[in-house]
């Protein structure tokens, strides 16, 4: 007898949300957190049927800290992580080959360790104070295409099948995505040669500059291979181990086998204790050629894998997720037309590139020392002036993005006016400035003159873009793009904190420049609002 089922479509009713988020990992809950906060109320179904204790992704990067501030969790997540403000980098004979204290343009120039689980659990109980939950024990088995939407169908783990009719399917399920297959995608790049461990456990015998330092990353190369450690909360590290045995693939760690593997890197026993969780696994570089269509959206690892030494992975996931959730808010709501969503796979597909980019080359650093140490040569560095230095720090940060090329991208410049001459951000840069906003919704910010059309087009987007002037907010127009000793000049603050248009001077012209740009994905509010 087959199992009994049941269907359920979006008919306009409340309870029948329009969306379906698939994986209630840190993407898919911060995805249905920011949908929730914007007054979109998600479904988010997860397979497993509990909650699971692994560590995992740990590293929190300045610009997911930004996003985490904004969506009303930095306190949380501050209180709970452990910070890590320095790394050291040493060669197998304990000489230092770089120190390193990043001091990047961030309200949060630092990075936070927290096991991916507490991670979960602190999105889970944001998530249910904004209304929301998490459904366990579902699966998605099928994904077909029906009409102006996708017939779903869903498995219960009481045996109940499920068939679920949406408009939009959001996938952060990981690198097995049945919607990206659905999609007839595939994750396209490589896998890096080489097998790793990663493992969260105590070290009764730390490294004597970690012992000094809790707030210190460690990385360690020699000839076998790279030791990474890292700290977490309740005293507790990370423990990263290159140069596996092929055949040690699959194979449960045991304490005494890490210890061995420790020591022949390290040169002596750092005491590991009390392992809470351990893994061998491979890295990867890899892209969906398509992050979306007209329905569904891939986030995290549906849509991309990256070498966890570059310390991004988890990062994009979230920075996917927040992207997603203001544009798709905007589209429910009636705020912007259907388009809009095409950018979401524009912008994050330009996005992690340059993630990829920078991940796959901090990996063949690192595994370029360690095959130099093998060879038996002494590694070294290349050396680095000071803006190299600040452009890697910022890259590690992930505070470098640049959206420049996407639709939702425009500017106005006045004749003699060269971008080359004016100060960063340019148009599709991150505002430094954006922690100080409520950007819930776009802002244009003005400096100097006022056009004459102002009011005109104020009361033509009132309750679509909130406008103020840099003066009255305090801020510092150099630090958005605009020149200070400019007598006019204007920026368009998306919600994600990007610049997505900059007007210079903010003239008549520049003005109607800037409506033309907005009608491309930004509906004007009704005539009688």
């Amino acid at each position: 007898m087959p199992p009994p089922s049941h269907t359920a479509a979006h008919d306009g009713r409340p309870d029948q949300p329009s969306v379906l988020i698939v994986g209630g990992g840190p993407s898919g809950l911060f995805c249905a957190g920011e949908l929730a906060r914007r007054g979109v109320r998600a479904r988010l179904i997860e397979q497993a049927q509990t909650p699971h204790r692994q560590t995992r992704a740990t590293v929190l990067q300045s610009a997911t800290l930004e996003l985490l501030a904004s969506a009303g969790l930095w306190e949380a997540f501050a209180a709970a992580a452990r910070p890590i403000r320095r790394s050291q980098l040493l060669l197998g004979d304990g000489r230092v080959l770089e120190e390193r204290v990043d001091a990047v343009d961030s309200p949060f120039p630092i990075q936070l360790s927290l096991p991916q689980w507490r991670s979960e659990a602190l999105l889970t109980e944001r998530l249910q104070q904004l209304g929301g939950r998490i459904e366990r024990g579902v699966t998605l088995q099928r994904v077909e295409e029906e009409g102006e939407g996708l017939r779903l169908l869903l498995q219960h783990r009481d045996g109940i099948r499920e068939t679920l009719r949406v408009r939009y399917l959001i996938d952060a399920s990981g690198a097995h995505s049945l919607t990206r297959a659905s999609m007839r995608e595939e994750l396209e790049g490589e896998t890096y040669a080489g097998h790793y461990l990663v493992a969260d456990l105590v070290l009764r015998q730390p490294p004597e500059a970690m012992a000094q330092a809790d707030d210190l990353s460690w990385l360690r190369i020699s000839p076998l291979g790279l030791v990474l450690l890292s700290p977490l909360p309740e005293g507790r590290t990370l423990v990263f181990v290159g140069g596996l045995d092929p055949a040690m693939e699959g194979q449960v760690f045991s304490l005494d086998s890490i210890a061995a593997l420790l020591a022949a890197r390290c040169g002596r026993d750092h005491g590991p204790a009390d392992l809470r969780w351990s893994s061998g696994f491979r890295m990867h570089r890899r892209l969906a050629p398509r992050l979306a269509d007209d329905r569904r959206f891939l986030l995290g690892d549906a849509g991309h894998l990256s070498s966890p030494l570059g310390g991004e992975g988890m990062n994009s996931g979230l920075l996917d997720a927040a992207d997603l959730a203001w544009k798709l808010a905007l589209v429910l709501q009636g705020a912007a037309p259907e388009s809009l969503l095409a950018s979401y796979g524009i912008e994050r597909g330009l996005v992690d590139r340059q993630v990829l980019r920078f991940s796959d080359q901090q990996h063949r650093i690192v595994e370029g020392l360690v095959a130099a140490a093998a060879a038996g040569e002494v590694p070294n560095l290349p050396p680095e002036d000071p803006a190299t230095e600040l452009a890697q720090q910022r890259a590690r940060a992930m505070l470098d993005h640049s959206l420049a090329g996407s639709p939702l991208i425009g500017g106005y410049l006045g004749d003699g006016i060269a971008a080359s001459d004016l100060p960063a951000p340019a148009p599709g840069e991150r505002w430094p400035d954006r922690c100080r906003l409520d950007l819930s919704d776009p802002w244009l910010l003005v400096w100097g003159r006022r056009p004459s059309d102002l009011d005109a087009w104020a009361k033509r987007w009132a309750s679509r873009v909130a406008l103020q002037t840099f003066e009255a907010l305090r801020l510092d127009p150099e630090r958005a793009g605009l020149p200070a000793s400019a007598p006019s000049g204007a920026v368009l603050i998306r919600p994600d904190g990007f610049v997505g248009f900059r007007a210079l001077p903010f003239s008549n012209a520049a003005l109607a420049a800037l409506d033309r740009h907005l009608q491309g994905w930004l509906l004007p509010a009704p005539a009688d609002a």
